[in-house]
């Protein structure tokens, strides 16, 4: 019997294929109304943000460095823990901590592009900041994959960087 590890290359494969047609199709379109509004719906082409919505526990969650691939964050492997959390009305928090570190978090708004999670973190600047993932539920586990801005080396500056999330509904 084989572990259960090729399945989840797989997936991870599906998710970063995904992720970067969906980055290329979409980062440049911002929501078709006004400027600086964020007016992604609640429901996707595949989701709505009703099945999405509860506690979320992560099982894997790196990012990795685009221009730098050795650098790698991996939380749960360094000893640390994350969750997120995300309501049926788009809002979401995610937090994380790893030993010997406090807890970091930050929260924003979610909605659909086609079959794409948008996500713009409080504080960003609609219709410029967005993240493009994407999202996949097999087995009763949420995995979202995709470029975003995220401070991998602990340095206090974003990197573009490559999200990778598997979570487990608590």
């Amino acid at each position: 019997m084989l572990p259960a590890e090729p399945q989840l290359r797989y997936s991870r494969f599906f998710l970063v294929a995904f992720s970067l047609m969906t980055f290329l199709t979409f980062s440049s379109c911002g929501s078709d109304d006004e400027p600086g509004t964020f007016d992604y719906p609640l429901e996707g082409s595949v989701y709505a943000m009703s099945d999405l919505a509860g506690t979320w526990n992560a099982t894997i969650a790196t990012f990795e460095d685009q221009d730098d691939e050795t650098n790698i964050l991996d939380i749960i492997a360094e000893g640390g823990s994350a969750t997120l959390i995300i309501q049926s009305d788009g809002r979401f928090t995610f937090s994380f901590t790893l030993p010997g570190e406090g807890t970091s978090q930050f929260a924003g708004q979610t909605g659909f592009s086609g079959n794409a999670l948008v996500i713009l973190v409080d504080g960003d600047e609609p219709g410029e900041d967005e993240a493009f993932l994407a999202v996949n539920v097999i087995d009763e586990v949420l995995y979202i994959a995709g470029p975003v801005e995220f401070d991998v080396d602990g340095d206090s500056t974003d990197e573009i960087a490559f999200m990778d999330l598997a979570l487990e509904s608590v």
